[in-house]
C-alpha cells in the first residue's frame, strides 16, 4: 500500500482557488507578494511541516508542488526548511490547469507495483495528527470491501481543531480537506483533487469517523477557502495548557509558534 500526500505551495495554476485571476501573471503577482509569502512560510513552518515531520509512520510521500516561476530565494528557503523531512518531495511544475497538473504529479509518484494508493491533501496552513498515515493504512486495509462496487473509497476523519488569532475551537465537519483521504485501486487514474471534497459522498463509498482529533485547520485573513463564504462561526477560546499539550503531542505543533504566525495577518 502506498500513501501519497499533496500540498500546493503558492502554485500559480489556473483554477483550484476560490479567488480567481484573469492570467497567470496576475496570479503570480498575488501569490508571490513578499508580505503574503512571509505569512505562508510562517504558517507552513509552524503548522503544516511539524505534523508531517512527526508522523509515526514515515513510509509515505508528501509532495509539495511549486511553480517553476517561484522566485529562487523562496525555492531555496523551502528546500532548506524541508531538508530534514524524508517524506517530502518538492516538485516544480509550469503554470497550467490546476487539477490536470495535480493529477500528473500524483500519477508520476504512484508506485505501479502497489495494489492500493491512498491519497490525501493538505493546504500549506493545515495539519494532520502524527498518527494519520498509520491510521489511513490501517483503515484502508480494514475497509477494503468498499472496493467491491467501485475502484475507490474515501476515509473521512471529521474531528479536529480550528486555530485562529482568537485561539482554538474544537470542530466536527464532514468532508473537509484536511484528514480526508481517498483509497484507489490501480484502475483509478484520478487524483484526490479530481473529487470536490464537499461532494465526495456522491462520488464513491465513504467512511466517516468522528474521533479522535485528526486535523488542525487554520483560519486567518489570507484563507482562500473562506473568501467567498466567510469564516465558520466558531466559539474560540484562548489556548490553555490542555490545548497546548494536544497540539504538541498529537500534531507536533508548538502553540506559541503557530499563534505568532497566525497573528501576522
Amino acid at each position: 500500500m502506498q500513501v501519497l500526500g499533496l500540498c500546493r505551495f503558492s502554485y500559480p495554476g489556473l483554477g483550484g482557488y476560490q479567488v480567481e485571476h484573469d492570467s497567470v501573471s496576475a496570479r503570480e503577482a498575488h501569490l508571490y507578494d513578499p508580505k503574503r509569502m512571509e505569512l505562508r512560510f510562517a504558517l507552513f513552518q509552524s503548522i503544516t511541516l511539524p505534523s508531517i515531520r512527526a508522523q509515526v509512520d514515515q513510509d509515505f510521500v508528501f509532495a509539495i508542488v511549486i511553480g517553476d516561476s517561484l522566485p529562487s530565494e523562496y525555492k531555496q528557503r523551502l528546500l532548506a526548511m524541508c531538508k530534514d523531512v524524508p517524506s517530502v518531495q518538492i516538485i516544480e511544475k509550469p503554470a497550467g490547469d490546476h487539477r490536470t497538473t495535480m493529477r500528473e504529479v500524483m500519477q508520476e509518484l504512484r508506485d505501479s507495483n502497489s495494489a492500493l494508493t491512498v491519497q490525501f491533501r493538505l493546504d500549506d496552513d493545515d495539519a494532520v495528527a502524527c498518527t494519520f498515515v498509520q491510521r489511513v493504512k490501517e483503515d484502508a486495509e480494514r475497509f477494503l470491501p468498499c472496493l467491491e462496487n467501485d475502484n475507490k473509497f474515501a476515509l473521512d476523519y471529521c474531528s479536529g481543531l480550528a486555530l485562529s488569532p482568537k485561539g482554538s475551537a474544537k470542530i466536527r465537519r464532514p468532508y473537509w480537506t484536511p484528514a480526508l483521504a481517498v483509497a484507489m485501486d490501480p484502475t483509478c487514474e484520478k487524483s484526490i483533487l479530481d473529487f470536490p471534497h464537499q461532494r465526495m459522498y456522491q462520488m464513491m463509498p465513504t467512511v466517516t469517523q468522528n474521533a479522535p482529533l485528526c486535523f488542525v485547520r487554520a483560519f486567518h485573513d489570507d484563507n482562500d477557502s473562506t473568501q467567498n463564504s466567510g469564516m465558520p462561526n466558531l466559539s474560540y477560546a484562548p489556548l490553555d495548557q490542555r490545548t497546548t499539550s494536544i497540539l504538541a503531542n498529537r500534531f507536533g505543533i508548538t502553540a506559541q509558534a503557530a499563534m505568532q504566525a497566525l497573528t501576522m495577518t
